[in-house]
């Protein structure tokens, strides 16, 4: 009931009022796979000189490093928060258990891992239309039902020991315990499990993964399908912790419903935060400080501590993470080497971005005919019966007082918002598309706070919307920042941000591009040249709505004009009959001109 009334009442986007931009965790650069197997070479030579009671330790801080992987996926590069990860690594379990035992290694795991990644994608649905707390009440849900129909109501099954080509891989054999090969075992899996995710995070799916988390509509409005790409998260997180659940229910020889039960669920996602929540090295940090891991041994060894005891120092630590260092314990780590490294080394060089020389690129010339258009949030008529024509290589002006209604009439055309009314791109009817449909139609926009992905540098911004680096590159030239490409959105100034923004957006190489109030807190050098590159964008056979209220810049850049005032059309033509038009500039001065 919990999961149904949150996902009817939700939302596939979130309106404009609910875009909260908050901070979010830093995503650090991808480990290098090199990276990844030196720690894993070196694990597996002080797996072999341990004795078995540590290197059981070391074997559960793997496991674990496993499950927060799939947190890192889920939680930090998507920003869906998850408090049933572990009952969906149980499931995994269970099925390896009850109808898998018999299949070889690591089949049996490999199909365990896929049954958990249909029912993460299953629980994980309301995650298309919830999100935040709400989303966290859902997984939580899920993981109390998962708790009490399965893991308190089934028998606890054994798990038949791995064997691969002939070779005992089991954790155990007789009153020996964590065997070696087992250990080995672990650790290639906890590899190929890393680059992958590595790969993941610096590829064309990564940086839709990173959109997504910054903000959902400027990732909708370059043509990336949201939902999609949530349900490719939920996927590829499910997959993970279903190979970590096997795992695990090899390493304890049987599958116990403690083991997965929901505060464990949410343990997991507490020391994947202290960790890192962002990062693979978090992952790995999450795993060594996990409870019964490798640091619970071996502080075991010494004092005697209970596993509540390490359960509520992990809680007061995390409060101090929280506080300190929301980035976590990799981070800091990270940090500290990079003041040690520059203070032998200097400052390093910044890495240049290779693109290819900027093609001349053709667009699809195609018309933009909406309207009439109507658009009412409850009982109010914010647009109303409103006519737009921009035709290719135009530049067309839309102003009109605060409040006149030129954004909600930009959410119309572009899907944000529902209306009433046809909306026609080069004969084609888009009224009824999704925002990310309209986009790949042809139709792209602009945002008035910019709203670039943060976490991405300018030339991934650019490349989230672009079919190919060719694009990528025509968009930068277009936009006049091809020398930005390296650069963090954080490094930019309000100018240069408006510039990237117009460049992401005409990586899709559109026929008509939305600009919302692209001159917004920029001074007047700056507003000439935005001026300048908007001549250059119509001139590639672009066609430009602008919505601006900077009209120096209007008037000189416009072939042509509409004027709206309190959500109606009062006045379209050419700049010279709008600036002397009376009903424009009483709508302006607010008074009957002479």
């Amino acid at each position: 009931m919990i999961v149904a009334v949150l996902a009817l009442g939700g939302r596939a986007l979130p309106t404009r009022a609910g875009v909260v931009l908050e901070p979010l965790p830093r995503v650090p650069r991808p480990m290098r796979p090199a990276t990844i197997a030196g720690l894993a070479l070196a694990a597996a030579g002080l797996a072999a000189l341990v004795s078995p009671t540590i290197r059981l330790g070391l074997n559960l801080s793997i496991v674990f490093a496993i499950l927060a992987l799939s947190l890192v996926v889920l939680v930090g590069l998507v920003g869906q928060i998850s408090l049933g990860q572990l009952a969906i690594a149980g499931l995994a379990a269970f099925a390896l258990a009850r109808y898998l035992g018999g299949w070889p290694f690591p089949l049996g795991l490999l199909v365990a891992g896929f049954v958990s990644t249909a029912i993460a994608v299953l629980v994980g649905l309301p995650a298309l239309r919830v999100r935040g707390a709400q989303l966290a009440v859902v997984t939580l849900a899920g993981a109390a039902a998962v708790q009490a129909v399965v893991f308190t109501t089934a028998s606890t099954p054994a798990v038949a020991p791995p064997r691969l080509a002939g070779l005992d891989l089991a954790a155990q054999q007789g009153d020996t315990i964590a065997r070696l090969p087992f250990t080995i075992t672990l650790l290639v899996v906890l590899v190929l499990v890393a680059v992958t995710t590595s790969r993941t995070i610096g590829g064309s799916l990564g940086r839709r993964f990173l959109a997504v988390r910054n903000n959902e509509q400027a990732a909708a409005s370059v043509g990336i399908n949201v939902a999609a790409t949530k349900v490719a998260a939920l996927a590829v997180a499910g997959l993970i912790a279903g190979i970590g659940g096997g795992l695990l229910a090899y390493n304890n020889q049987a599958v116990s419903g403690s083991s997965f039960d929901v505060f464990s669920s949410i343990g997991l996602l507490v020391f994947a935060y202290i960790g890192g929540i962002t990062g693979i090295g978090g992952a790995l940090y999450a795993g060594i400080l996990a409870p019964a891991g490798i640091v619970y041994v071996l502080i075991s060894q010494h004092w005697n501590v209970a596993s509540t005891t390490y359960g509520t120092i992990a809680a007061i630590v995390l409060i101090l993470v929280a506080l300190f260092n929301p980035q976590g314990v990799s981070d800091a780590v990270r940090v500290t080497l990079e003041r040690l490294r520059l203070k032998v080394f200097r400052r390093a060089p910044e890495r240049p971005v290779v693109l290819p020389e900027p093609p001349d690129l053709p667009v699809s010339r195609a018309a933009l005919q909406a309207g009439p258009l109507t658009v009412r949030y409850g009982g109010v008529t914010a647009v109303e019966d409103v006519r737009i024509e921009v035709a290719p290589g135009e530049i067309a002006g839309l102003i009109g007082p605060n409040g006149a209604g030129k954004t909600s009439l930009l959410d119309a055309l572009t899907g944000f918002s529902a209306a009433q009314g046809p909306v026609v791109l080069g004969g084609r009817e888009l009224a009824g598309l999704k925002p990310h449909a309209r986009c790949r139609a042809g139709l792209a926009r602009t945002w008035q706070a910019g709203q670039l992905f943060e976490d991405l540098p300018v030339v991934d911004n650019v490349r989230v919307a672009a079919a190919d680096d060719a694009a990528v590159a025509w968009a930068l030239h277009l936009a006049g920042i091809t020398g930005l490409a390296a650069r963090r959105p954080a490094e930019l100034s309000g100018g240069q941000r408006k510039l990237v923004s117009l460049a992401r957006a005409l990586a899709s190489r559109p026929s008509v591009l939305l600009a919302d109030e692209p001159a917004a807190g920029l001074d007047s050098f700056e507003s000439r040249q935005l001026g300048t590159r908007l001549k250059a964008i119509a001139g590639a056979g672009v066609g430009v709505l602008l919505i601006e209220h900077d009209l120096a810049l209007v008037l000189a850049v416009c072939d042509r004009i509409h004027v709206l005032d309190q959500g109606r059309l009062i006045a379209s033509g050419p700049p010279e009959a709008i600036r002397t038009e009376p009903a424009v500039l009483s709508a302006y001065l607010g008074q009957e001109t002479a």
